[in-house]
């Protein structure tokens, strides 16, 4: 039987191999309400507007799933592009629409070309 395994989880699954995802957890493996860390690739990157406070939302993928990191107040953080690896810790929780963390610490890693 073929291996039908897609890029992203090939290279999802290259991220999380020997020192680099040392302490992290899968998206697939993520608690409710727990600080956890996830090493993933930046999927898309989008600045939500808001008459309160702007935001920059970045959906990190790593094979298993994806989190919707949100920085409030950011417009912009040096780095950080689509097909970018990266590496978030922060509070995880779970909505109706996925997975979520607010102002997490971020750790750029690589990017992919």
């Amino acid at each position: 039987m073929k291996n039908n395994i897609s890029k992203i989880e090939q290279h999802a699954r290259s991220l999380h191999e020997g020192e680099l995802a040392v302490g992290s957890t899968r998206v697939a493996g993520l608690k409710d309400r727990e600080i956890a860390t996830i090493v993933g690739t930046i999927r898309s990157l989008t600045l939500r507007p808001s008459s309160v406070a702007k935001s920059l939302e970045a959906e990190i993928e790593d094979g298993t799933g994806v989190v919707v990191v949100i920085w409030v107040g950011r417009r912009s953080i040096t780095g950080l592009a689509a097909g970018t690896d990266i590496e978030v810790r922060g509070l995880m929780s779970r909505d109706s629409r996925g997975w979520r963390t607010f102002n997490p610490t971020y750790k750029l890693l690589s990017v992919r070309r």
